[in-house]
C-alpha cells in the first residue's frame, strides 16, 4: 500500500491538503478515501478532469463555498494547481464512478451494532454481501475522545460498537439485524462470552428515525424468543473511532481472539445462503 501511496503527490498549504493522482491510481485512491468518507466527512464531489485554465474563477468559487471536497485529477500537473492550493478546505481526490462517489451518493446507509468485543462483531458483518465498510469504535458514552484504556475502566458509558455502512438495495436492515442476533446473547447485561464489562453491553444505535421502526419490529420478534431481553435500542448520541490497531483486527491477526463461536459463524453463513444473500 505504501508503494501505491508514494505514487500520489501531496501538497500541503495551510489547512489545505491536495492529493493528485494519475489515471492508473484512480481506483486505488477511491478505496483509500473511502476510509475517510466513512468517518462521516461531508464532501462535495468535483471532477477536476472537466476544468481547465478558463474555469479557474468557477473552480475557486466552489472551493471557497465548501470546506471539504472529493476531487479527481488525471495528471500530476494541471493549470488549476495554484488555485486549488489557495482553497480554504481539506481537499481529497476522487472521481464520479469510483467507490468514494458511491459512498457519498446517498445510496448507502449506516447502522451501529454493539455486540460484545468489536473484533468479532466486525468480522461477522464484513462477510455480509452489501456491507460496504465497517469501523470499530465507541458509541453513546458521556466523555469525549475516549481511549480503549478509558473505555475499559467501566466508567465512560461507551459500548464497543461496529459502525456499519451498507447498500440497502443489496441487504436490508432487517437482514443485518438477523445476522446480529445470530451472534449475541440478548439475555445478559454487560457481558458477551467471557468478556465482562459495560463496554460489552449489546445494543443497536441509529440516526435515521425510519430505521427505528424496523429495529423495533425485529426486537419485538426476538423478545418472543427469549425469557429475558436486555439489548439496548437508542438513537446514536456519539461515536468515536477506536485506535487503528483495532480496525480490521482479525484480518491483521487471523489467529487473534474472537468471542464469536464457530457454530455462530456457521449459523450466519447458513442464513446468508438461505436468505439468498450469497
Amino acid at each position: 500500500m505504501d508503494k501505491e501511496l508514494n505514487k500520489m503527490r501531496v501538497l500541503n498549504h495551510g489547512n489545505t491538503t491536495v492529493i493528485f493522482v494519475t489515471e492508473e491510481m484512480r481506483l486505488f485512491a477511491g478505496n483509500v478515501f473511502v476510509q475517510m468518507i466513512r468517518q462521516g466527512t461531508d464532501v462535495t464531489v468535483v471532477d477536476m478532469t472537466y476544468y481547465n485554465e478558463d474555469d479557474l474563477e468557477e473552480l475557486h468559487e466552489i472551493l471557497d463555498r465548501h470546506q471539504k471536497y472529493v476531487l479527481y485529477g488525471i495528471h500530476d500537473e494541471a493549470p488549476w494547481t495554484e488555485e486549488v492550493r489557495k482553497a480554504k478546505g481539506q481537499l481529497i481526490i476522487a472521481g464520479e464512478d469510483d467507490p468514494v462517489a458511491e459512498m457519498i451518493s446517498g445510496k448507502t446507509k449506516k447502522i451501529w451494532f454493539a455486540g460484545g468485543c468489536f473484533w468479532g462483531m466486525e468480522k461477522v458483518l464484513k462477510i455480509v454481501p452489501g456491507v460496504l465498510a465497517t469501523t470499530v469504535g465507541y458509541a453513546n458514552g458521556h466523555t469525549e475522545n475516549p481511549t480503549y484504556k478509558e473505555v475499559c475502566t467501566d466508567t465512560t458509558g461507551f459500548r464497543e460498537t461496529v459502525q456499519t455502512e451498507y447498500d440497502p438495495e443489496k441487504v436490508s436492515l432487517a437482514q443485518l439485524l438477523d445476522v446480529y442476533f445470530l451472534c449475541i446473547d440478548p439475555t445478559v447485561r454487560n457481558q458477551q462470552g467471557h468478556d465482562i464489562g459495560s463496554q460489552y453491553q449489546t445494543g443497536v444505535y441509529y440516526e435515521d428515525e425510519n430505521d427505528r421502526r424496523v429495529i423495533e419490529e425485529v426486537f419485538a420478534r426476538k423478545r418472543q424468543e427469549y425469557p429475558v431481553f436486555v439489548v439496548e435500542l437508542e438513537n446514536l448520541k456519539n461515536f468515536y473511532d477506536a485506535e487503528e490497531y483495532h480496525q480490521d483486527y482479525l484480518d491483521k491477526n487471523p489467529d487473534g481472539y474472537c468471542h464469536i463461536t464457530g457454530s455462530e459463524m456457521s449459523a450466519v453463513q447458513k442464513y446468508l445462503k438461505d436468505s439468498g444473500l450469497v
